[in-house]
């Protein structure tokens, strides 16, 4: 949610800068229980203006919100003289070549991510190559932020936020409940009971290997997501990519794809093949939505699943 686009228009402040960015991060501070940060960037700013500009546009807006601003690096790569190999990667990506990027500077043509080009301060900058930069407030603010931080293993098994399930079921009987009544809603109606059992042994071998790794909640969670989309009468896609050959997320609403009936396969998707007893991988589950809503929708994500 970057302020940056409250308060700046291209390179300038707009007129309203300060208004407008004292009305932002008023609204993310309700949102987040007032749990917010400013940051601020300088280490680019003789090769870039304008950050200059927006750091002090910055800590003038959380003067007046009462805002704790810190200050971070736009780091790249490691060390000043890595920026030529992330140059290459950049050359490659772009389908283009040094000298073709050298001309374009040269004769003040616009270059894709040129100040990657023009400058070598993209990389993790010293102690005291911040401390030239930045006040001491915003580096003890930074300080503060970091020891925020809990100690975490991305090897773990995954750590999903609770889910309220209704009449104080848990995660596995809620998911599981709503699966008896995706079945009642669209297998029985539809496919003959001589033709039921391919649905009978997929959904029990697909529920569980869910539940054996401790998916449920994910489940849950991204069903509470399509809903919010649909409740909205915004078009959720109908499920794309490996994600259609899961049967739980076509009885529960995720997507509407019977896997059965289209052959495909729910191994694709996810296997109990991609665990150990050290680590559980998370299911990919692309969930296409209006471009003009994906504010709105990340916004409930963070509030009604994560904060409140």
């Amino acid at each position: 949610m970057k302020i940056i686009r409250s308060i700046l228009d291209g390179y300038e402040l707009k007129n309203d800068w300060l208004e407008a960015g004292v009305q932002h991060i008023n609204y993310l501070k309700e949102i987040f229980n007032n749990q917010v940060f400013l940051e601020t960037q300088l280490i680019d700013k003789d090769n870039l203006p304008v950050q200059e500009k927006l750091t002090e546009a910055v800590r003038e807006i959380a003067k007046q919100t009462d805002t704790k601003s810190i200050c971070t690096p736009d780091a790249h790569y490691c060390n000043k003289e890595d920026a030529n190999d992330q140059r290459i990667l950049l050359c490659n990506n772009l389908k283009t070549t040094f000298p073709e990027i050298s001309r374009k500077i040269s004769n003040d043509e616009d270059v894709p991510l040129g100040c990657f080009f023009v400058s070598e301060n993209y990389h993790i900058p010293s102690q005291e190559e911040m401390k030239e930069l930045h006040t001491q407030e915003e580096i003890a603010n930074t300080n503060y932020v970091a020891n925020l931080v809990e100690d975490y293993n991305i090897l773990s098994k995954p750590k999903l936020p609770p889910f309220k399930c209704p009449n104080n079921l848990n995660p596995d009987e809620y998911l599981r409940e709503l699966c008896r009544i995706g079945w009642r809603d669209k297998i029985n109606p539809v496919v003959d009971k001589n033709d039921q059992q391919p649905y009978l042994d997929r959904i029990k071998y697909e529920l569980d290997v869910l539940q054996g790794a401790g998916l449920s909640s994910y489940f849950l969670i991204v069903q509470d997501i399509v809903n919010y989309v649909r409740n909205n009468n915004w078009l959720p896609g109908p499920g794309r990519g490996s994600a259609a050959g899961c049967l739980v997320s076509y009885l529960i609403g995720i997507t509407s794809i019977d896997p059965i009936k289209y052959n495909l396969l729910f191994d694709r998707f996810y296997n109990a093949g991609r665990n150990s007893a050290d680590h559980i991988s998370m299911p990919d589950t692309d969930v296409d939505v209006p471009i003009d809503k994906r504010e709105n929708i990340i916004t409930y994500i963070n509030y009604e699943l994560f904060v409140k």
